[in-house]
């Protein structure tokens, strides 16, 4: 499964987005701020391998 999140660096949309990647769901994340946009993604892949480094 996929899902695309849009404002996906600040509130609900960043939750959003770390809940469903957190949670096995491919996100594609949008942003338009590119530094937020950058921290969040780096966020997302390492929140993904300590997920799956653990499980």
């Amino acid at each position: 499964m996929k899902a695309l999140i849009t404002g996906s660096t600040d509130g609900i949309g960043k939750k959003t987005a770390q809940l469903f990647a957190t949670n096995g769901i491919e996100v594609i994340i949008h942003g338009r701020n590119p530094k937020k946009w950058k921290k969040q993604k780096k966020q997302l892949v390492a929140m993904v391998l300590w997920r799956t480094l653990r499980a």
